[in-house]
């Protein structure tokens, strides 16, 4: 959960799903981490979040944007797909994709995030990335920098006195692509490559999504498990 957040609503950021994982003592689903959605039935996150569940999906499922409560909607998951190169030990290319049985319902609140797929030729403004998460139960958003890109990562360092904590793994970095905000990273673990804690930080360390080979990822995965067109 984020701390020392900006309030904001669903209406800034339609994308942002939280995924909960079945608590086996109470047999309750209990929040986790934070998801992004790049079409209605496909969640983008981290891939240390879902990797232990590729054969137990119905451990795992998806809330609507911006809702934590146990109550609220949750829609189950179909398949689990981690980035083959994903290191468990370092983190490093920590990405993954989650495929809901069902899409969810397209409304104002609750919409797809563009894909950098023109990220070559757009212009980044590295100043202004912006993440989106909770804050003891509400919607919020904090603003950082982009810097270090080192090996398929980039550093997010958050400003003002904003921190991210456990549970914000996932949560896209996303930036002004033209008219609109794209997502050019997945938040990963504080304190730098290499490692991963739970203690809030300001300075991440997120999963950059922009290469290539990431992108071949995500649209492999999508030609794979094609429900029916956007």
């Amino acid at each position: 959960m984020m701390k020392d957040a900006s309030p904001t609503s669903t209406l800034e950021a339609h994308w942002v799903v939280p995924i909960l994982l079945r608590n086996t003592t109470t047999n309750n689903f209990d929040f986790k981490c934070t998801g992004n959605l790049i079409r209605l039935d496909m969640v983008l996150t981290s891939a240390h979040c879902i990797s232990k569940f590729e054969n137990a999906t119905a451990d795992v499922s998806v809330g609507i944007t911006g809702n934590l409560s146990i109550t609220a909607k949750r829609v189950p998951v179909k398949r689990i797909f981690v980035y083959p190169p994903y290191d468990p030990i370092t983190h490093k290319y920590d990405v993954g994709i989650i495929v809901l049985k069902e899409r969810m319902e397209r409304q104002q609140n609750q919409a797809v995030i563009c894909l950098p797929y023109d990220y070559e030729n757009q212009p980044l403004n590295e100043s202004d990335a912006t993440v989106f998460a909770w804050e003891d139960n509400r919607f919020s958003k904090v603003i950082g920098e982009i810097s270090g890109y080192i090996d398929g990562d980039f550093n997010v360092t958050l400003k003002g006195n904003s921190k991210m904590c456990q549970g914000d793994s996932g949560s896209g970095v996303t930036v002004k692509c033209g008219d609109t905000r794209c997502i050019v990273g997945v938040i990963s673990r504080t304190e730098g490559p290499g490692e991963y804690v739970t203690k809030c930080k300001q300075m991440l360390t997120a999963t950059n999504i922009s290469p290539l080979y990431i992108q071949e990822f995500i649209n492999e995965t999508i030609s794979t498990i094609m429900n029916c067109p956007n």
